[in-house]
Order: structure tokens, then C-alpha cells, then sequence
């Protein structure tokens, strides 16, 4: 968004750069304040009507046939146009000489004077725009109650005017603390979450998704008797109310607990492994996960191995490229769990122990054929006022495996010697080849995968797996500039996503490639709500919060999206998709004009994806908006393949709010393609 815009939208709503004179407070309140924040007691309610309305207005100004007809309806012409005029020299009387710094009233309108007055309802609808968890943070603190709720001014134009916009601004209310809300949680602000769920029963007390929401956010804090007393306020809500019980679904949201260091001291019920291979897609070779306290380690910690197992299961199990079993999974099957170690192709152990106040987990994954290792690492969860230490290690545990478990798929299927047919019948190779043939490859890979993929989904149109990956083959047709026509891409990616959430809407991934799909198809706050959908059904899955972090730095907001970058980067060091995270730390800073430290991340995303053309061509405009035009030169000369990127594309995978922005980077291809021309 452009400045001239932005100060046109704000003097639309009465914020300017100067401070007001006036204040309106009508959300819950119908107050009138002057500059020393003092209320106006004198004005009468169709005073303040009159000025809640005009201050609501385009450009803040209404005539004064539409003030008559919206207050005094039930008056003739000439005998409203005088209550009006009356009404006005009250207002001036109560107001004294703060009506001439505030309202401008030639005939025929009433008018406020630029940057004179805010009303927190235009504030409140800015606000709900933002895209990041400071700007959405104005709304919560804005929101007091309905519109206008206590103004007495029974008069039916107005009331119906006073109905549409205390419905429109309370929808705006919601949908914005629903995002803070479930970014807050993403995140690990959970007090910030636990407000804002508060706030939004408080609008509708009937929301079992924002309910189960807060029980979630108690849990996670560790405050256990909090989640059992929202759980039994909700139950008791919707019996007396609806007489229905909102179902054992909100129970299992509460661990069994204990306080003692706020870790799980009684075992919860051994969680179950996967079903079986074919039950749920194409067949998957088994990974083995084993979370134990680690030897010579605090007993208790046995029991929060329990709670850990179970919710990386949670987690991964959906969408994990392997069959994921826990031994005690087997065991409830009535088969030894040493078993599964010995059928296992992947085999992933973590121990867990205290590293002073922090939970310590050493996560180790390996091939069991040929003993190679595909991750090993220590993870340290810092005891923290908001999440509990098992469930801050869980989120990353499941990331780190959830990349450990992949590069150890594509390797096993790219070990497997094939027969003939067999790629058609199996549709777990399929998908693995498939996948290494988008992770690495360009126009003719990206074809070859989607011909592999289609096949396997007209034989199995379900495969949920198959469909997330087909839709983001045509997303990278996008990403990496190999389409002149992008915008068809993205709706058939869109299109794939959708009937892969249909499939499985318990699983991370399709939210995913829906919402990567969405954020090109221009609609970036459904994007984001996708992305934390996938969150929260898996809290440390890396791409999504890669996702939200490029939502951010294309709207502007540089801090909060090189903030989600980085829990990307750190919930995923070894994921194909690193330099996309680069790349996006380079946009943030690009739009925030830290020119020097664009260029410098954008030469750390083209070094960790070496030929890719948009970190090159960013980096070229940021060193020439630093005058440093030789260097730009040579950036874009050392990409190869730059010269071969869509125009088209580069634009629409690239749609910062700042136009020029993207404008900037257009150019450099353009330059490039008349070097080559030349």
C-alpha cells in the first residue's frame, strides 16, 4: 500500500499524524472526550449520534438532508433542517470553542475537520486488517462491547444504521481475534491467546471451537485446573442453554497432570500406533518412535515420556511419510513392541532428561538397514511462565522428525530396485519419487511428477498425500518462474488443496497447500487462517510458519515476519524449504527498505538454492537502491538461469502491498533480459 493511500485511508476514519481534539468511544460506550480527555456530560444522545455517524463517513462529512432523514425522520424538511440547526448550537454551547477546532458546518453539511476527530469503531476497522499479531493486538484492546450499545435515540433510521454497523464491526472483532487468538498460540504467547479467547466468548459464548481453543492454551500452560473449569463452564453453558453436551472431544484436550516441575506425573493412556498400512493411503514402510527418560534421569520423567509419545503422534501421525507406530501401539495388539524395531526401516529415539531448569531431549533417527543417520541433535525447552516444558519439546521433536522421517523415506524408495508395473501399483513409491523429483527439479522434473501423480490419483482419487503435492508441483510452476500463466496454476493447485482437505481435514499438510494457494490467489488473510489451522492441528510443523512468515513480509509487517522465519528455520534446519525462509527474511527486509540487510539475506537464500532467480534479483535491486549498481549487475549475472524466469510469474509470486516493491524486482529481470538480448 502506498503512502498517499494509507493517509487517505486513515484521514477516512479520523487518524492523522497530528493528535485529535475529539475522541468518540462507541464501541460499548457512547462517550465524546475533548483533547484533555475530559467527557462531554452536556451533549445530548442525538449529539453524539450525529457525531458517531459523520465520523464514520467517507471522508468524515454528511449533508445535512441525510442527517435529518437518519435522527428526525418522523419531521418535515424545513422542521428537521431546524432541529438540526438547533441540535448544533447545543453542541456548540456544550463544546465550547472545541466544536470550531472539530466541526466544520457550511450549509448544506456537517463536516470534521481533518486528523480532528477519532473514533475508535474506525480505528477497530483498520486494525482488523492487519495480517500480524501487534496490529491485530489494537483490536483487543479497542473492542469494549457493541456499538453505540447504550445511546438512547429511538428513531428507526438510526437504529437500523446503528444494527448494520454493530454487526459488521463485531464480524470484523471476531475474525481479527480469532487470527491473534491462534497466532498468539502458534507462537507461545498464550496468555496474549488466553485473552483474546476470553474476549471472543464474551461476544458469543456459544463458540465450542474457541472453548476448545482455551482449554487448549490452559493445557499447554500446564494450568490443568483452568482447563477442567473452562471445560465444566462450557458444558454447563450448552446443556442449560442448547441441552447438549459439547462432547468428549473437549475432554481429551486435558492431559492427566500433575504440578511437580508442571509435567504429567500419572502415565496417560498408551497412545495407539497408526492403522495399518493400507487402512489410511498408499502403503508406508514402518518408523519406529521411542520417547523414554533418558538413563539416570528424574523418574517422573517416565511419565512425561507418555505425553510427549503422544503428542508427537498427534502431530506427525496424519501426515508422516512413513507409517508411524509407537511399540506400545503393537503391544495393545498382542504383539511383542521389540517387534517393531526389527520390521522398522526408520527407527527414531529420543531421551529425555533435565538440563537444569530446562527439558532436555536427545532425538537421534536412523535407517535400520544400513545404520545411516538421517538426524541427530539435542533439543532444549527453557522452563517458561507460558508453555510447559513437555509441550514445547514435543512441538519440537515432531518438527525435527517430521524432516528425519522424509529424508529417510526418499531414500528407501529411491533404493528400491523396481519391476516392471510396480510404480502404477504402488502408490507409497509413487509419492516418494514424485517428491524428490519437485524438491530438486525444474519445468520437465515438475512434469514428469505430475504425470506420476496423476496417475496414482485416478487410481486412488482419495490420496490425500498425492493431492498436497500435486497442487504444489503447480505452485512451484509459479515459485520458480517456469509458467507464463500463473494465475491458472494457482487455481488448479487451489482446486487440488481443497479436495485434499476434504480428504483430510485432521491433517496439517492440506491446510497447507490451501492456504500457499490462497496466499497467490490474492487473499492473504484467508491464507493465514489456513496456516494456523495447520498449526494448530500441528504446532511445530515448519512450513506453515514459513507461509505466515511470507504472508508478513509481503504486507509490510518486517519484524513479526522475520520473527516466524526463524521459528521456521529453527523448527526445520535441515527442510528442503530453508531457502524459501531465507528468501522471505530477504522480502522482510526489502519492504522495511534495510536495503544492506536485503541484500545480504537474499545472498544467503541464492547460496543455500544456488541458481534460484528471485533471491538474485532481489538482492540486484536492493544493492542498487544502495547505490552500489555494479554489484547489483553481477548478482543477477551470477544466476544462470535468471534469464529463463516468467515476468508473470516473478510478479504474481510476489505481491507486496508496496507495488513498487515488486515493480523493483521486475526490473532487474528486465535488465537482465536486455543484457541478453543485447
Amino acid at each position: 500500500m502506498t503512502a498517499g493511500v494509507q493517509d487517505h485511508d486513515k484521514a477516512s476514519h479520523g487518524v492523522a499524524s497530528t493528535a485529535p481534539v475529539l475522541t468518540i468511544t462507541a464501541m460499548g460506550a457512547a462517550l465524546v472526550r475533548g483533547h484533555g480527555g475530559a467527557a462531554f456530560g452536556a451533549l445530548g444522545a442525538k449529539s453524539v449520534a450525529l457525531l458517531a455517524f459523520v465520523a464514520l463517513q467517507p471522508g468524515q462529512a454528511a449533508s445535512r438532508d441525510v442527517l435529518v432523514e437518519l435522527l428526525w425522520p418522523r419531521s418535515d424538511a424545513d422542521q428537521g433542517r431546524a432541529s438540526l440547526r438547533q441540535e448544533l448550537r447545543r453542541m456548540k454551547k456544550a463544546m465550547g470553542p472545541v466544536f470550531e477546532a472539530a466541526i466544520d458546518a457550511p450549509p448544506g453539511q456537517v463536516a470534521l475537520r481533518p486528523g480532528a476527530v477519532l473514533i475508535d469503531a474506525g480505528t477497530l476497522e483498520q486494525a482488523a486488517e492487519a495480517r500480524d499479531s501487534g496490529g491485530l493486538t489494537t483490536v483487543l484492546h479497542l473492542y469494549g462491547g457493541p456499538f453505540l450499545a447504550p445511546l438512547a435515540v429511538n428513531e428507526s433510521p438510526f437504529q437500523d444504521w446503528v444494527s448494520i454497523q454493530g454487526t459488521r464491526l463485531e464480524e470484523l472483532t471476531v475474525d481479527a481475534l480469532l487470527r491473534l487468538m491462534l497466532l498468539d498460540e502458534a507462537a507461545g504467547r498464550l496468555d496474549r491467546a488466553s485473552v483474546a479467547a476470553r474476549k471472543l466468548l464474551g461476544i458469543d459464548p456459544f463458540q465450542e471451537d474457541v472453548h476448545a481453543a482455551l482449554i487448549r492454551i490452559h493445557a499447554a500452560s500446564g494450568r490443568i485446573g483452568a482447563a477442567r473449569q473452562q471445560l465444566e463452564r462450557c458444558r454447563a453453558l450448552f446443556m442449560k442453554e442448547l441441552d447438549e453436551d459439547p462432547g468428549p472431544a473437549l475432554s481429551a484436550l486435558i492431559p492427566e497432570a500433575r504440578n511437580k516441575r508442571r509435567i504429567a506425573a500419572r502415565p496417560a493412556p498408551a497412545p495407539t500406533g497408526r492403522p495399518a498400512p493400507d487402512a489410511n493411503g498408499p502403503r508406508r514402510p514402518l518408523a519406529a518412535l521411542s520417547v523414554r527418560a533418558a538413563a539416570g534421569a528424574d523418574p517422573e520423567l517416565a511419565a512425561a515420556a507418555h505425553q510427549v509419545a503422544a503428542s508427537v503422534m498427534g502431530q506427525l501421525g496424519p501426515g508422516c511419510w512413513m507409517n508411524l507406530t509407537l511399540p506400545e501401539g503393537l503391544t495393545a495388539g498382542g504383539m511383542p513392541g521389540e517387534a517393531l524395531f526389527e520390521r522398522a526401516s526408520c527407527i527414531a529415539d529420543v531421551a529425555l532428561s533435565w538440563d537444569g531448569d530446562a527439558l532436555r531431549a536427545d532425538v537421534t533417527c536412523a535407517r535400520r538397514p544400513d545404520g545411516a543417520m538421517t538426524d541427530s541433535r539435542v533439543l532444549l525447552a527453557p522452563s517458561s511462565a507460558e508453555v510447559a516444558p513437555t509441550v514445547a519439546i514435543a512441538r519440537q521433536v515432531a518438527a525435527a522428525l517430521g524432516t528425519a522421517f522424509l529424508a529417510a523415506a526418499e531414500a528407501e524408495a529411491a533404493a528400491h530396485v523396481a519391476v516392471d508395473g510396480e510404480i502404477e501399483a504402488d502408490g507409497w513409491l509413487t509419492l516418494m519419487r514424485a517428491h524428490r523429483l519437485y524438491r530438486d527439479g525444474g519445468a520437465a522434473e515438475l512434469a514428469r511428477a505430475r504425470k506420476m501423480l496423476d496417475d496414482a490419483i485416478a487410481l486412488d482419487p482419495g490420496m490425500c498425500e498425492g493431492l498436497c503435492l500435486l497442487s504444489m508441483t503447480h505452485l512451484a510452476d509459479v515459485s520458480r518462474g517456469l509458467t507464463s500463466a500463473p494465475r491458472e496454476a494457482m487455481f488448479r493447485a487451489r482446486e487440488l488443496a481443497l479436495r485434499a482437505v476434504r480428504r483430510s481435514p485432521e491433517a496439517a499438510w492440506p491446510h497447507y497447500a490451501l492456504g500457499a494457494a490462497t496466499s497467490l490467489a490474492d487473499d492473504p488473510l484467508a491464507a493465514q487462517s489456513q496456516h494456523l489451522h495447520a498449526l494448530r492441528l500441528a504446532p511445530g510443523f515448519a512450513p506453515a510458519m514459513g507461509e505466515i512468515a511470507r504472508g508478513l513480509a509481503l504486507a509490510g509487517d518486517s519484524t513479526e515476519a522475520e520473527g516466524w522465519a526463524r521459528r521456521a528455520m529453527e523448527a526445520g534446519p535441515a527442510d528442503p524449504a530453508l531457502a524459501d525462509w531465507l528468501h522471505t527474511i530477504a522480502m522482510a527486509r526489502f519492504a522495511a527498505a534495510d536495503w544492506q540487510g536485503a541484500a545480504q539475506a537474499g545472498a544467503e537464500a541464492a547460496a543455500a538454492r544456488p541458481g534460484w532467480a528471485p533471491p538474485a534479483l532481489l538482492r540486484a535491486a536492493a544493492l542498487r537502491q544502495c547505490g552500489e549498481d555494479q554489484q547489483a549487475d553481477r548478482a543477477i549475472a551470477a544466476c544462470d538461469n535468471a534469464a529463463t524466469f516468467a515476468p508473470e510469474a516473478l510478479r504474481f509470486a510476489h505481491p507486496f502491498s508496496d507495488r513498487t516493491l515488486a515493480d523493483a524486482l521486475c526490473a532487474e529481470l528486465d535488465r537482465l533480459l536486455a543484457g541478453c538480448a543485447g
